[in-house]
Order: C-alpha cells, then sequence, then structure tokens
C-alpha cells in the first residue's frame, strides 16, 4: 500500500480542508513530517489509519475524539485517502460520528457514520463502515492492528511488536505467511483424533464399566496391575484388562472344581435325610390335628341344637306383622285427612289478610283522585295566561333569520372579495415568475444547442480511433510471434552452443583415442622390429627409438562407435545452426514488419531501441493511449447522447412552461373578472341596505357610481356593527320569549301527565271494588270446606296420630331382623359343623397313607452328615471365604462373557486411537514433558528466524555489534504456549535476557529492527502482501548520535527500490538530513484557530 492523496477535513486541529499530495514527494526515499508541537502531524498518520480502518494510528485517540474543536459548525467532517496497491489504485472516504446543527430549527442532531471504498477499474463501490473495513483488509491483507504494528508505528505503540508474546506473534504470523492452514491440519487431527476417541470412548467406557467390577482379591499377582489399570480407567489399555480377566477366570475354575464336588455329595445326603425327617414330623402334625378336630366337632353339638331352637322362637315372633301392616295404612289414610284440613285454614287466613288490603288501596285512590282534580284546575289557568306569547316569539325569530341570511350573504362576498383580491396577486406573482423561468430556460436551451454542436464531429474520430486500435491489436500479435519466435531461436541457438560444446569434447576425446589406437599399433609393430630389419611403416634399417605400448589402448569397434558418435553430433549441429538461421531471419522479419507498424507515419530511426521488449512497451503505451482516448471520445458521444436527450426534455419542458404561463395569464383574467362582478354586487346590497334601513350616514353618498373599494368597505364594516347591535337586542327579547314559552311548555306537559293519572286512578278504583267482591265469594266457600272437614275428623290430633304409625313400623322392623338374624345364625353353625365332619374324615386317610418313621433315627443321620460338612468348610479356605471366592468367580465369569464378543473390536480402536492420539499430541504441541509447540507455530518458528536473521543485520549495525536478537528455545511454563518469545543477547557480557529489559533508545533499535526486518521477509516472501510504505511517529529522539546514524543508515536502504518512509520527528538532525517533507504548521487569526500543511519536495 502506498497513499497517492490525502484529503482532511475538520479533522483533529485540521479546522478546513487541508489537501496532501504524496506525489510531490516522489516514489521513494525518506520524507520528514514536521511541524510545531501539537499542530497535527500524528493527526496524518490518524487520517490514513482512520480512511483504512475507521480508527486512529494510536489506541490514545479514539475514533470519536477525531471532529475538530475548531471547524465551523457547518463544515463536515471526512478523510478521503487515494492509494495504490499491487499497480491499482482506489479510493476510501470515511466520516466519523459527530454532533452537527439540525437542517430545520434549533439545536444539534447525531451526523451517523459513513464509509465508501471507490474502484477505478468499473466494479461498484463498497459502503458501511463494517464492509469497507473488510473490503480494505482483503485487498491489503492485513488487518488494523497488524498494519499499526508493521507498516505504520504510531506513537506509543513502537514497542508492542517487539514485547509480543508467542499468542499475539501467531495471529500476526497466521495472517501474513498464511500459516493457517497448518492450524487447519492441526484441527484436522484433533477432530480426527476426537472421532477415533469418541469410537473408542464408546467401546472403551462400555467395557470399563464391566471391568471396573471385576473382583481379583483371591489372586494377588493379577490384583496389582488391574489396580493400575482401574485408576487410569483403562484409557488405552482395555484389550489387556481382558487378557487379565481372562486368566484370572481360569485359576478361579480350577480352584473352585474340587471344593464344590466334594460338597455337592454331602449337600445331596443331606437334603435326602432332611426328606424323610419332613415326613416323620408331618405324620405327627397330622395326628395332632385330628386330635383338635374332634374335640371341636363334640364342643359344637349343643351349640348347634341352642340356634335351631332360637329360630323356631323368632319366627313365632314375626307372625304378627301382618296386623301391624294393616294398622299402618288406616292411620295414613287419616293422616292425610289431617294435611288438608290444615291447609284449607291457612288459605283461609291469607284470604282474610288479602281483602283487608284491597279495602285499604280503594280508599287511598279516592283520596288522590281529589288531589289531582285540584292541580288540574290551577295548571289550565296559568297556560291561558301565557298562550299570547307564542305568536311574539315567532315574529321576533322571523326578524333575527332574515337579519342573520342577510349579514352572511353580505360577510359571504365580502370573503370571496378578498380571497379574489389574494389570488389576483398570487397569479400575477406567478405569471412575473413564470415568464423570467421561460426566457432562462431558453437560455439554458440556446447554450445545450451550441454544446451538442461542439461534439457533432466525434463519430468520425472513434472510427478513425478504432480502426487505430484494431491495427494496434493485430501488430500486438505480429508481436507476440515474434517474441514466441525469437524465444525459439534462443532456445535452438542455446542447443546449438551445448551440442557445439559437446562436439568439440567429443572430437578432442576421439582424437585422443586415434592417437592412443595408432601409438598402440606402432607399438606391436616395434615389438616385432630387429636392428637391421625393414621397418614396415618408414622402411628404415635402423630403429633407434621404439614405440612403446601403451597401458590403455582403445580397441578398433570402440574407436568407430566414438567416430559414429562424432559423425551424428556434427550433423547434429549443423542442423541447429539451419535452424538458429532460420530463426534469425524470421525474427528479423517480424521484427522489422513491427517497427514499421509502430513507426508508421514518422521517420525515426528505431535503432537500439529495436528490441521486443521496447517494441512491447511501445505498443502497449499506444494502446494504453488510445483506449483511454476511445474511452474519453465514447464518454463525450455519451455526452452528447445525454445533452441531446436532456435537449428534448427541456424543448417540452419549455413548452409546457409557455403553456403554464398562458394558462396562468388565463386564470389572472378570470379571477379580475369575478373579482368586479363580486364588488359590484356588494355595492348593489350596500344601496339595498341604505334604502331598506334608512341609515343617515350613507345619505349623503352619490347613488350613481360605485364608491371606491376602500370607501366600500368601510361602509359595509359598520353596517354590519349596527347590525351585531341589533341582533343582540333581538337576542335578549327572543330570549325572554322563551323562558315564557317553555313554562308554557312544561304546563301542557304537566297537565297531560295530572290528566292520565286521574284517569289511572279512577280505572284501579273500580278494579279494586271487583276484586274485593271476588275475593269474599271465595273465602265464603273455604270457610265452608274447612268447617265440614273439621266435623268429619271430630276431636283428634294429626301429629299424635303420625307417631303412632311410627311405632308401629319400628315394631314391625324389629321382628323381622330378629328372625333373620336367628336364621343366618342356625346356618352358620350347620355349615360349620358339616365342615368339621368332611375334615376329620380327610385327616384319617391322609394318617393311614403317611406309615410309619423314626424320627430319631433321621436325625441321628442327618447330624454326621452336618458334621462332615462343617469338618470341610472348617479347613484351609473356610466356607465364608469359598463362598466369596464363588461368588467373585460366577462375577468375572459374567463380566467376561459380556465383553468378550466386543474384544476384536476393542483392540483395533484402541490401536488407532493411541496411533492418532500420538499424531494429534505432537501436532498440538501437548506431548507431556515437552514445551507448548504447536505445529502451526512451528513452522512460524522458521519464518521468525528469517525475520530475526534479517532484523540482526540492522540492530547490529545500530548498536555497534553489541545487541542480537534471539528467539527464545522454550517458554518460561511448559504448559503455556511457547515458541516465538523473544530475547535479546548481550555481546559485551555475553549474557541472554528478555527484550523487556531493553532501555527506551535500545528498544527503540530493537523495534524498528524487527519492524524492518518484518517488512523485508514479507517482501522477499512474496505472500500477497506488498509494504510499498512505512510510517515511524518519534522515537528518535531516545537516541545518541552515533545510534542516529546508523538508525538512519537502515531507514535509508529500506527506502531503496519503490519504498517510501515517513518519519514524525522533532530532531534537529533529521530536518538537516531529509530535504523532503511535510510541515504543518498552527495558525491562530481572528478567523479562529487551524493547523495548514506545506509539502517540500526534492
Amino acid at each position: 500500500m502506498k497513499p497517492e492523496k490525502l484529503i482532511i477535513s475538520a479533522f483533529g486541529p485540521y479546522a478546513g480542508k487541508t489537501e496532501i499530495d504524496f506525489g510531490q514527494l516522489g516514489e521513494q526515499g525518506l520524507f520528514l513530517i514536521t511541524g510545531d508541537t501539537g499542530a497535527g502531524k500524528t493527526t496524518i498518520f490518524d487520517a490514513i489509519t482512520f480512511a483504512l480502518y475507521g480508527e486512529a494510528s494510536g489506541e490514545v485517540r479514539e475514533a470519536g475524539m477525531l471532529r475538530s474543536k475548531y471547524a465551523g459548525e457547518q463544515e463536515p467532517t471526512f478523510v478521503e485517502l487515494t492509494f495504490s496497491s499491487h499497480g491499482k489504485e482506489y479510493q476510501v472516504r470515511r466520516s466519523p460520528e459527530y454532533l452537527r446543527p439540525k437542517g430545520r430549527g434549533t439545536g444539534y442532531t447525531l451526523q451517523k457514520s459513513d464509509a465508501q471504498l471507490t474502484f477505478f477499474d468499473g466494479r461498484p463501490p463498497v459502503t458501511k463502515m463494517k464492509e469497507v473495513t473488510k473490503a480494505v483488509t482483503e485487498l491489503l491483507g492485513l488487518d488494523y492492528r497488524q498494519f499499526t504494528q508493521i507498516a505504520m508505528i504510531a506513537q506509543g505503540d513502537f514497542q508492542k511488536l517487539l514485547l509480543a508474546g508467542t499468542t499475539e506473534r501467531a495471529e500476526i504470523f497466521r495472517r501474513i505467511f498464511h500459516t493457517g492452514l497448518y492450524q487447519e491440519f492441526e484441527n484436522r487431527l484433533k477432530g480426527a483424533m476426537k472421532e477415533r476417541w469418541k469410537d473408542y470412548d464408546e467401546l472403551r467406557r462400555s467395557i470399563s464399566q464391566y471391568l471396573d467390577g471385576v473382583r481379583c482379591d483371591y489372586a494377588p499377582e493379577t490384583q496389582t496391575e488391574f489396580a493400575a489399570l482401574k485408576k487410569e480407567h483403562f484409557d488405552g489399555k482395555a484389550v489387556r484388562g481382558i487378557e487379565l480377566l481372562s486368566g484370572l477366570l481360569e485359576t478361579d475354575q480350577e480352584r473352585l472344581k474340587e471344593f464344590d464336588r466334594q460338597l455337592g455329595e454331602i449337600e445331596t445326603s443331606i437334603q435326602q435325610e432332611d426328606q424323610l425327617l419332613g415326613k416323620a414330623r408331618q405324620a405327627k402334625r397330622l395326628a395332632e390335628e385330628l386330635s383338635d378336630r374332634s374335640r371341636a366337632q363334640e364342643e359344637l353339638v349343643p351349640v348347634l341344637e341352642a340356634k335351631r331352637r332360637n329360630l323356631k322362637e323368632a319366627e313365632a315372633a314375626a307372625s304378627v306383622c301382618g296386623q301391624l301392616d294393616q294398622q299402618i295404612r288406616r292411620g295414613m289414610e287419616q293422616a292425610e285427612q289431617f294435611e288438608e284440613l290444615a291447609r284449607l285454614e291457612e288459605t283461609v287466613r291469607k284470604k282474610e289478610t288479602l281483602l283487608t288490603g284491597l279495602t285499604g288501596r280503594s280508599l287511598r285512590c279516592r283520596e288522590r283522585a281529589a288531589s289531582l282534580d285540584q292541580q288540574l284546575t290551577a295548571y289550565r289557568k296559568r297556560r291561558e295566561e301565557l298562550l299570547g306569547t307564542e305568536a311574539e316569539g315567532e315574529k321576533l325569530n322571523f326578524e333575527k333569520e332574515r337579519s342573520l341570511s342577510k349579514k352572511k350573504e353580505l360577510l359571504h362576498h365580502m370573503q370571496l372579495l378578498k380571497q379574489l383580491s389574494e389570488e389576483e396577486k398570487k397569479e400575477e406573482d406567478a405569471a412575473k415568475a413564470g415568464e423570467w423561468a421561460l426566457k432562462e430556460q431558453e437560455r439554458a436551451l440556446a447554450d445545450r444547442k451550441e454544446q451538442i454542436a461542439g461534439l457533432m464531429e466525434l463519430d468520425a474520430r472513434l472510427v478513425k480511433q478504432s480502426e487505430e486500435e484494431k491495427r494496434l491489436k493485430e501488430l500486438e500479435q505480429v508481436r507476440r510471434r515474434w517474441k514466441k519466435r525469437a524465444e525459439e531461436t534462443a532456445r535452438i541457438q542455446e542447443q546449438y552452443r551445448q551440442a557445439y560444446a559437446k562436439k568439440h569434447l567429443i572430437r578432442q576425446e576421439y582424437d585422443q583415442m586415434e592417437k592412443l589406437f595408432f601409438d598402440a599399433q606402432a607399438g606391436l609393430l616395434a615389438r616385432h622390429l630387429k636392428a637391421g630389419e625393414m621397418c614396415p611403416v618408414c622402411g628404415s634399417l635402423h630403429h633407434p627409438r621404439l614405440a612403446s605400448l601403451p597401458q590403455a589402448a582403445p580397441k578398433k569397434g570402440e574407436l568407430d562407435e566414438k567416430k559414429a558418435e562424432l559423425a551424428a553430433l556434427e550433423g547434429m549441429v549443423r542442423q541447429l545452426c539451419a535452424d538458429a538461421g532460420h530463426g534469425a531471419e524470421d525474427c528479423s522479419a517480424l521484427k522489422e514488419q513491427v517497427w514499421k507498424g509502430i513507426n508508421t507515419g514518422a521517420a525515426e530511426d528505431h535503432g537500439a531501441l529495436s528490441d521486443e521488449k521496447r517494441a512491447e512497451e511501445e505498443i502497449s503505451g499506444r494502446l494504453v493511449a488510445l483506449v483511454r482516448e476511445i474511452g474519453e471520445i465514447q464518454a463525450k458521444i455519451s455526452l452528447r447522447k445525454k445533452l441531446t436527450g436532456e435537449q428534448e426534455a427541456q424543448e417540452f419542458h419549455l413548452n409546457q412552461c409557455r403553456e403554464q404561463v398562458q394558462k396562468g395569464l388565463r386564470r389572472l383574467e378570470v379571477i379580475k373578472s369575478r373579482k368586479r362582478e363580486t364588488f359590484l354586487r356588494l355595492w348593489e346590497e350596500l344601496r339595498e341596505i341604505n334604502e331598506t334601513e334608512s341609515l343617515e350616514d350613507f345619505a349623503s353618498e352619490d347613488a350613481g357610481d360605485p364608491p371606491a373599494p376602500e370607501v366600500l368597505w368601510n361602509q359595509l364594516s359598520q353596517a354590519i356593527e349596527r347590525w351585531d347591535k341589533q341582533l343582540e337586542e333581538l337576542e335578549r327579547r327572543i330570549s325572554f320569549c322563551q323562558k315564557r314559552l317553555d313554562e308554557c311548555t312544561l304546563l301542557k306537559t304537566a297537565i297531560l301527565q295530572k290528566e292520565q293519572e286521574l284517569a289511572g286512578l279512577t280505572d284501579e278504583s273500580g278494579r279494586l271494588a271487583v276484586e274485593t267482591a271476588a275475593l269474599g265469594a271465595e273465602l265464603s266457600s273455604v270457610k265452608a270446606q274447612a268447617a265440614s272437614l273439621r266435623e268429619k275428623l271430630g276431636e283428634g290430633d294429626g301429629k299424635k296420630l303420625l307417631e303412632r304409625i311410627e311405632s308401629w313400623r319400628s315394631q314391625a322392623q324389629a321382628l323381622t331382623r330378629a328372625r333373620e338374624q336367628a336364621e343366618k345364625e342356625a346356618k352358620a353353625c350347620e355349615t360349620g359343623f358339616t365342615a368339621l365332619q368332611s375334615a376329620i374324615a380327610t385327616l384319617k386317610d391322609q394318617l393311614e397313607e403317611a406309615g410309619e418313621y423314626s424320627q430319631e433315627d433321621a436325625l441321628a443321620r442327618r447330624a454326621f452328615l452336618k458334621e462332615q460338612k462343617e469338618a470341610l468348610l472348617s479347613g484351609k479356605c473356610g466356607y465364608r471365604r469359598r463362598r466369596s471366592q464363588y461368588a467373585a468367580a460366577e462375577n468375572n465369569r459374567r463380566i467376561f462373557e459380556a465383553v468378550r464378543g466386543r474384544q476384536a473390536r476393542m483392540a483395533a480402536a484402541e490401536e488407532e486411537y493411541v496411533w492418532m492420539k500420538a499424531l494429534a499430541d505432537t501436532a498440538g504441541g501437548t506431548l507431556s514433558g515437552k514445551p507448548k509447540i504447536e505445529f502451526e507455530t512451528y513452522v512460524q518458528m522458521a519464518y521468525f528466524d528469517r525475520i530475526l536473521r534479517r532484523a540482526n543485520l540492522r540492530l547490529m549495525t545500530m548498536s555497534s555489534g553489541q545487541y542480537e536478537l534471539k528467539r527464545q528455545e522454550a517458554g518460561e511454563n511448559k504448559k503455556e504456549k511457547a515458541g516465538l518469545e523473544l530475547n535479546v543477547i548481550d555481546h559485551y557480557n555475553g549474557t541472554e535476557r528478555s527484550v523487556k529489559t531493553l532501555s527506551g533508545g535500545e528498544s527503540f533499535e530493537a523495534s524498528l529492527s524487527l519492524a524492518l526486518g518484518l517488512s523485508d521477509e514479507i517482501q522477499s516472501n512474496a505472500g500477497g502482501i506488498r509494504l510499498d510504505a512505512m510510517f515511524v511517529d518519534e522515537g528518535f529522539g531516545s537516541l545518541d548520535e552515533e545510534s542516529l546514524n546508523q538508525a538512519m543508515k537502515a531507514l535509508h536502504s529500506l527506502a531503496e527500490g519503490r519504498r517510501m518512509v515517513g518519519i514524525i520527528s522533532h530532531v534537529s538532525e533529521l530536518k538537516a538530513r531529509i530535504s523532503r517533507r511535510i510541515v504543518v504548521t498552527k495558525n491562530r487569526s481572528r478567523e479562529g484557530v487551524g493547523s495548514t500543511v506545506q509539502v517540500i519536495g526534492d
């Protein structure tokens, strides 16, 4: 990321809009940001960081604190940064949340935060704060925290990268070096281990639940090992537990088998003797039971006879129940007649009471009727007095309605006149505005037509430039063929050089072999030469120097093979030479065609610039310029089309405006006509009022022409005031009449009510007389019936009769219950006697079948067998111990049967789980007794070591060879994550210690070296992250002169290439050494306080 341009508005100490063009500082090198304290140097870093991530460069300043305190209330707060990354430009704009004045009214409203990231390649922009931050993070490959630690080391945050722990450094390296895949590998191993553990643990827990119940108390050699497995919950050793259980079962079975056999024989004999003893005891019990039953039968005989006598006596006493039933029926009939007599006497009492009430009501009705007659006479007299008021009230109401109607009509016309006047003024204003707008639109339309006329020749230019673009693209295809042919020719030439070199080598080898071959032939001839004999080669008779036979001479076949290889290579060299020549010719022709196309229309000598790379740059540059020009032409054509459409819309709108103006003028004429008519009508109404009312104020007015509008309006207002006074008097008189009319209405209603009430009382009096006569007749009839029934019943009492009936019923029920109880007891005694007889017969039969057994002999034999069993159980093992051992063996057998079927699955799952757990523990850094270094951390350690090597190149220089950074080999606590901790080696005393012990200046040197080393590693690693700019805020003031010199050398080396390094500092030596600067000045004037920026380039 490299900043290109920064625009700041109402941000920090910058009250207005400030623009910083980083392009004036050049493409690379150091530049200094200097100025007054508090002027806003660090704010420049804050603005860049806020634009990218929505936060300030340091944690001290929050986004909500960035609104300028010196800015005007209407000045918007925003930051706009244009930056480049990976060869593309982007623009990001952000505004923080702040209070601004309301658009309407007083007070303030909250301006929401906003952001937008703009692409210059046609992609739609990204909006909203979080989405823009996410997009910037993806573009740069760094989040806010990593950016401030690597690319922008802010004031107060300089040492954070140096002092970061393993966890924080791991997160930074994961993002930068893309080591997340190793973490994913760890997680997958953990997941796979958990899956294996899940399968294994399900089997282990199932088997472990069984194995926990294994008893090995009687096998000490197994008990110790099994206890250890139980303590570990058989984790990874369930199969071994099953094996131990199998061996334990075999031992238990052998130990118990012999004991069970002996004990079983004795138990069988004892059971047989117990059976004989049981039969003897049963015979004795039967005899005793027979004796008891016979005795009980003899005792039951007199009881049975007594029960039979009681039954006969109860049946005799119950024979009188029929007579009692007849007495009860006759008594009930007489009791019903007594009840009828009581009902008749009660009816007589009620009717006598009712007759007395009717007589009293009839008397009260007559008295009330006489009183009502007197009241009606008084009401009718008063009503006759008030009847004359109704006519007077109707006359007054008519006069009132007539006056109100006239007033209402007059007010309506006055309101209409006022409304028409307002509409007239509004239409006149609208007509003037419409005529002005019409003139403005006509002038704008003329300008638009002139603008369109200037763009009419763009189509021809577009066709010409499009043809040129097509020609350049075809020329680019030729250049690519040239490049491809040149690469093929270069490859052939390289093959030619290699083949030629090989041929030369083979030629030397062949010449050497040929020489050795001929030397060998000469040596063979020389071996047989003798003095005085002719040499077959040279014919000489003297042989002073005989040829010697070489030790490793080639054979004739080997020499021929080497010669054939040499001939093949010579043919290949010739062919490659020809191919290279053809390729050079083709390249020359293509080159000529390309440069001819490039230099069309120009007499340029391409000479030394005629290489393919230069041609590519020429064509690419022209294509880019041409595409840009075509784009501009197309944009202008689009603009022309847009302007043409807008022209048509303007013409249409202009015609509409003209129609609207004409309509407005017509409406104005109509309104003026209506206003005149209304005025004349008001004048006529006023004249009618003058004639009707004979008002003296209007007698002097000229009756011919209407007065001025103001005079007419004044006269109308005076007439309305007089009408209001007349209406008040009418209201008072109408109110008095209305009160008298209300009283008359009330009297009429009261008279009607009294007459209705009097008629009702008359009817009620007649009805009561009829009811009284009827009730007297009914009372006489009921009294006669009661007297007749009393004479029939005599002097008897119905209550005493009912008591006698109840006594008869109780006596009959007692006799019946006594008979039933006696019958029940006699039957039960008969049943018991019969059951005893049957039981005695059955016992006699069983006693005969049981026979005779000797209980004493059976007891003696059983005691002997018991002694044998006790002797067996009181041996070495003991009965209780043997029983416990047997129970344990049986328990273990059941457990073994339950787990045996799962043994094979358990062994396979256990082996796979143990293997996967070892892998996961190794990758996760959780091996027992080992440092906690994860697989990802192990990979990051390699990156960290390379970063430290690069950092130490600078730190050793800055510290004059004293300090060297070193990764801490192991953590202080094996339970904590380790591997990326940092120490420093002091070569002056040979000690190694934590970087936290460094002084302020030493920490600055180490931090700067580490940041620069990380930057170098990122660039060399080419992980998609490019740091084309770095910013350092303060820290140089803590360095001495020598350390400052070394730091400047490091920064200058860092700025080589295309990287910019910006430094904020007050150190005077830096101001003298760095010529390119951004000078920030704090200004105070009458207009207010604010900061300004001046960019000073080379």
